[in-house]
């Protein structure tokens, strides 16, 4: 975590590697997930969206997890070369579809449209049309039992 926050990410991305391996089974998604956010932010990208896809199959039904996938593919849409547009449109698209798996989980009413509007990660997405209904629905939704508890 110290790495991360004073922006090492290659070295944290290696850490949470080590916390992986040596965790008990139960805590070992929580930590690749913050291998994948450190990835995200290294060279090491690719191999944090294929980690993604990896955890994604693993997933709860925790709206949080489809929004960490959205962030990660978002970030790699805004990372990827511009000689790669359909790649680039591939994970815009990602995106927004984890962004979906999210509402279907609880993602919802006016907190989380906050949220959502207020991340510049997603800055990226703003101007397409999938995300521009997606986030109509999310401020019309009511908000999550979940979330009211």
């Amino acid at each position: 975590v110290a790495y991360d926050m004073l922006s090492w990410h290659a070295e944290a991305a290696l850490d949470w590697t080590k916390a992986v391996e040596c965790s008990r089974p139960q805590h070992q998604l929580q930590m690749r997930f913050d291998r994948f956010m450190s990835r995200m932010r290294t060279a090491e990208w690719r191999e944090g969206i294929a980690e993604v896809d990896e955890l994604a199959k693993l997933a709860t039904s925790d709206k949080f997890h489809y929004y960490r996938f959205a962030y990660a593919y978002s970030i790699a849409a805004g990372l990827e070369a511009e000689d790669r547009p359909q790649v680039k449109e591939s994970y815009a698209k990602r995106s927004v579809e984890f962004l979906r798996q999210a509402l279907e989980h609880g993602f919802k009413g006016a907190a989380d449209a906050e949220r959502l509007r207020q991340d510049p990660e997603f800055n990226r997405l703003r101007d397409r049309e999938d995300f521009k209904i997606l986030m109509e629905e999310l401020e019309k939704s009511p908000a999550s039992e979940k979330a009211a508890e």
